[in-house]
């Protein structure tokens, strides 16, 4: 399961650990935005603590995809899953 376009940030060119966080995080950001329901993808708790690279891809992709959620809600040009 890939994101269409997360927003502005990229995680391209980034590390693994980044763009797993990124993907996890964008596709909870939708979620609790309300842009897509019934997502089953949880944040890794511990290595969200232990590996700063997996942080702050998490946090970029929750915050630009949540924010692209609020901003474009399903049925208004949103990307799809």
């Amino acid at each position: 399961m890939f994101l269409g376009a997360c927003g502005t940030i990229s995680p391209e060119g980034q590390s693994t650990a980044y763009r797993e966080g990124y993907f996890i995080g964008c596709t909870e950001g939708y979620e609790i935005s309300g842009r897509y329901g019934d997502m089953v993808v949880m944040r890794d708790e511990q290595r969200y603590v232990a590996d700063a690279e997996y942080r702050r891809g998490w946090d970029d992709g929750y915050r630009t995809c949540f924010d692209e959620g609020i901003a474009k809600p399903v049925g208004e040009g949103s990307a799809t899953i």
